[in-house]
């Protein structure tokens, strides 16, 4: 896994396929927009899904200082 200020990412190789996440902080740091994507032959990304908060919902981060 990893982030940063505008940037979150995490991934995993194994069984039954490999998979990551890809995600984008807004610059407000109140929302969180990403998508989940597979590789099903274990080569070729397809879009799995797409992730954000429900209209209405902010997201909270933890900022270090």
């Amino acid at each position: 896994m990893s982030i940063d200020e505008r940037e979150w990412k995490l991934w995993r190789e194994g069984e039954p396929f490999p998979q990551r996440f890809t995600a984008t902080i807004s610059e407000d740091g109140n929302t969180i927009t990403g998508r989940w994507e597979k590789a099903p032959d274990g080569q070729t990304w397809q879009i799995d899904f797409n992730s954000r908060p429900p209209q209405g919902h902010a997201v909270a981060l933890a900022r270090s200082s």
